[in-house]
């Protein structure tokens, strides 16, 4: 019932916003940046983009948040998208930035004269999408990285190839950055959400997480796990912080920064792959549930040939292939991946999506 009120509620204000945006002058220089419930690494990266006194754009760049902006954002002009301010720049904008979907702007519908851009939150190795090719995706273009995504967004929502734009994606400046770096002796383990169940951590039937942590003990590297934002509240993390070994990271992590500093990726099914690969960063796979995942989910390659020589699925061949981060600071099989996920190798990411969207 309650959703129903919400829906009735939306189109009410629909109804009156496209009354009131006759009498609102139309500003084609204004770019509403519309952030959902979290900050993705897209926004974080163009947003430092706009920080820089070196960055180019002529728009005129407001952001809508649904949540509160960390106050190292205070630089961007912002305001809440459901306040009367917010409401009204919506009306005025011709030119709107989403990460996910409609959700990104509501309780606002788009409104006719609106050119709504895509940049999504990361090259998916999972399915993604609809099941129903009659229905109208509510933007106008998609950003991608590579013609490999170009392929995938195409098909998973069903978009014409005119819609899709390989520019590049904010995050891809950090990725790809010239400026240097302080390695850190550090794994990044990143976790996949799963609906209705928690994700496990190292599930091998023969697990010694004590073997794990006397490795990384004796070369002084860390694990660092950063939960999936619609995980955190996962209680099978708590044995591994038992470890000294293993350490938990906030929200406000930077991966793309983190990755950038770090030995290796540890992962089972998480977009961070394709970011590993990009910047040749080993990776290990641990698909415990490969099976079940695939009847759930599915993905965008066929996973078993995917990084094959990566994979573990017991405790023997992970020490092995953290062995290799450790020592060899690689695994054998992923070096010229990265050429198949990006076209462009460069920091130029939010120079492009911008100059794309003023071009409009």
């Amino acid at each position: 019932m309650r959703q129903k009120i919400f829906v009735v509620y939306q189109y009410l204000i629909l109804l009156i916003t496209i009354f009131i945006s006759f009498f609102v002058k139309k500003d084609n220089s204004l770019l509403l940046i519309c952030v959902k419930n979290n900050i993705t690494e897209n926004h974080k990266a163009l947003f430092d983009y706009l920080s820089h006194s070196g960055s180019k754009t002529d728009l005129n760049v407001i952001v809508l948040y649904q949540t509160i902006l960390p106050s190292c954002y205070n630089h961007l002009t912002s305001y809440k998208t459901f306040s009367f301010r917010g409401w009204f720049l919506f009306i005025k904008a011709k030119k709107v930035l989403i990460s996910y979907g409609e959700n990104d702007y509501k309780p606002y519908k788009r409104l006719p004269y609106q050119k709504i851009i895509n940049m999504w939150h990361g090259i998916p190795l999972k399915n993604i999408g609809y099941n129903k090719n009659d229905f109208k995706v509510p933007w106008d273009f998609h950003i991608v990285s590579s013609i490999f995504e170009k392929e995938i967004m195409m098909s998973s929502f069903f978009l014409q190839e005119n819609q899709i734009k390989i520019l590049g994606v904010p995050k891809n400046d950090v990725l790809f950055s010239s400026k240097p770096i302080k390695p850190k002796n550090q794994i990044l383990y990143l976790n996949t959400f799963r609906e209705k169940i928690f994700s496990k951590f190292f599930s091998f039937e023969n697990r010694d997480l004590n073997q794990i942590n006397e490795l990384l003990k004796k070369h002084e590297a860390y694990i660092v796990i950063k939960l999936h934002p619609n995980d955190i509240n996962n209680q099978n993390v708590k044995e591994l912080l038992c470890f000294s070994q293993f350490i938990l990271a906030d929200q406000s992590f930077d991966i793309q920064k983190e990755l950038k500093q770090s030995l290796g990726l540890i992962t089972d099914y998480s977009g961070a792959i394709f970011d590993a690969l990009g910047i040749d960063i080993p990776i290990i796979l641990l698909p415990y549930d490969l099976q079940e995942y695939s009847k759930m989910r599915g993905f965008n390659r066929n996973y078993g040939e995917f990084l094959s020589d990566s994979q573990a699925f017991d405790q023997i061949r992970f020490i092995e292939l953290l062995k290799n981060i450790i020592y060899d600071k690689k695994i054998i099989g992923q070096e010229s991946e990265k050429y198949f996920y990006y076209e462009y190798l460069d920091e130029k990411s939010s120079l492009r999506l911008l100059k794309f969207i003023q071009s409009i």
